[in-house]
């Protein structure tokens, strides 16, 4: 009986590539597609204003264009890195720049608002993908020594990249042409593409993994997801509570959240590994970069809104506030990534010194009054530029430390989509307390008026000078208003260094497992 042919072995999994010049170009690129991204998000929102008015579009229909982009840029976080493991990394990447470039060239031929708003949400979508690929390649690629390093490329999407919007749209808008504030991702994403194509390895592709695909999950997860956002970003417009839309929002999208967590905590295959929310590092960094991104929102919104209000100032006029807390971040995201990686520095510790750098900046702002100008202001980012790595790269280290290569793509999702959350939630924070306190203080300042002797008011009777009245009450009520914000975030930002001795671990910079055994 002749015996059976022995099947052929299974081939032999692909080595790890070299790390070198190549990979280094790869990485380059990721990190070029992820500014991209966020550079589009913030330049677009600061010059919504020259964009509305050269379509002819109307201010409440200009804020969904910038609603839907957040909804769906936040909700691609959550599952993106679940597509680049099933398409490849360099793929998927290199598929979700394209398109995000593709959408970037066709908006400014939108015949009408609502395909505007079509192509918007589906820009949203493919930018949402990128960031999470940055964090993905580089936990993947760089060798231990130089991870803190690789992340703190990732931390310019959250620090240099929201500081580079104003100054770039002032550019545009003033000086070139409105439509390059889509078209600037043109050649940003050529060239990103060009340079992942050529250095990333190729993965294989799993596309066995779409048997099992998490349908409950994305059914649940990225609805949930779009609604919680579009009710951040449109309840200070449309009252919050009061209006049926944002009860929908909120209430539906808080419901099918609950829903998709459910889901994720079972599903063998999830989108979420919710149980690494055990890990008291994981969890406090999640915890803390929310309250961070917060803060760091505030800090820039505030002077931004202040001088726009107050003072009048332009895009321009406010760009080089902007560029003192954009520019030193290339020398201290790197600066900060190579203190933490030296063995005796405990991450704590320099996180708490970037948190309370934060609040005291906060607290100077506190003390503002109707004189401040553009300079001012300049005490308060240069504090800002030094606390903001320092609060930002710690968090990702504790994040990131010792963990299993298996649990890179969970932790790049739950990190991400937390951090595209936070941003909402800030606006949100910002906007609602920002509209209560200047109620607030207008109401005061003229009761206050309104007990002052008849002869005063008699002086304030003839219409021209009841108008000037009302300029200067509004402007001291932006300018009590921002103070009590600033306040609010000095509160959030000890509140957080408060939580340092109580949740996080020490952990040590990485290294590779041969000086790991030396030691």
């Amino acid at each position: 009986m002749p015996l059976a042919p022995v099947p052929p072995a299974p081939p032999a999994p692909p080595a790890a590539p070299t790390f070198g010049p190549r990979i280094v170009i790869g990485l380059l690129g990721m990190l070029l597609t992820s500014l991209a991204a966020g550079l589009n998000e913030h330049v677009t929102e600061v010059a919504m204003t020259d964009v509305r008015g050269a379509l002819s579009i109307g201010h409440d229909d200009g804020t969904w264009l910038t609603a839907l982009f957040e909804a769906t840029n936040v909700a691609a976080m959550a599952f993106a890195p679940w597509c680049a493991g099933t398409f490849s990394l360099r793929r998927f990447t290199i598929g979700a720049t394209l398109v995000f470039t593709l959408l970037g060239v066709l908006c400014p031929f939108a015949s009408n608002v609502e395909t505007l708003c079509l192509l918007r949400a589906l820009q949203g979508l493919a930018a949402g993908c990128l960031p999470p690929m940055l964090m993905t390649a580089a936990l993947r690629h760089l060798p231990a020594n130089f991870k803190l390093y690789g992340l703190a490329g990732y931390a310019l999407t959250s620090t240099f990249g929201p500081n580079l919007g104003t100054p770039l749209a002032a550019f545009w808008t003033d000086y070139v042409n409105w439509r390059m504030v889509f078209w600037q991702v043109v050649p940003l994403g050529l060239l990103s593409s060009a340079a992942i194509a050529y250095g990333l390895p190729q993965d294989p592709v799993r596309l066995e993994r779409l048997r099992s695909f998490n349908w409950i999950g994305l059914l649940t997860g990225f609805p949930a997801i779009s609604m919680l956002v579009i009710g951040l970003e449109q309840g200070d417009r449309l009252d919050w509570l009061n209006s049926p839309l944002i009860c929908t929002m909120l209430g539906g999208g808080g419901l099918l959240f609950c829903l998709f967590l459910l889901n994720e905590w079972s599903h063998p295959l999830p989108f979420f590994k919710l149980r690494m929310l055990a890990q008291r590092n994981f969890a406090h960094s999640l915890i803390t970069l929310a309250g961070v991104l917060v803060v760091v929102l505030g800090v820039v919104v505030i002077p931004s809104d202040y001088l726009t209000e107050v003072r009048g100032y332009r895009p321009l006029q406010i760009a080089p506030l902007a560029l003192l807390v954009a520019m030193p971040q290339l020398i201290a995201l790197p600066l900060t990534a190579a203190i933490l990686n030296i063995e005796r520095v405990d991450c704590r510790w320099v996180l708490a010194l970037g948190l309370m750098l934060l609040a005291a900046s906060c607290v100077l702002g506190s003390f503002m009054t109707s004189d401040w100008v553009r300079e001012n202001f300049y005490v308060l980012q240069l504090l800002q530029t030094l606390g903001e790595p320092m609060a930002v790269i710690p968090l990702l280290m504790q994040t990131t430390s010792n963990l299993p290569p298996t649990e890179g793509p969970f932790a790049s999702a739950m990190f991400n989509m937390v951090k595209g959350f936070a941003a909402a939630v800030g606006t949100a924070v910002v906007e609602a307390l920002g509209t209560a306190r200047e109620h607030y203080h207008s109401v005061m300042l003229v009761d206050r008026l309104g007990r002052e002797p008849l002869t005063a008011k008699q002086d304030v009777a003839s219409p021209g000078t009841l108008a000037e009245l009302a300029g200067r009450i509004h402007e001291q009520a932006v300018v009590l208003m921002s103070a009590d914000l600033y306040l609010v975030m000095a509160a959030l930002a000890a509140g957080l260094v408060l939580l340092i001795p109580i949740l996080p671990l020490r952990v040590r910079p990485p290294r590779a497992a041969t000086q790991t055994s030396s030691r």
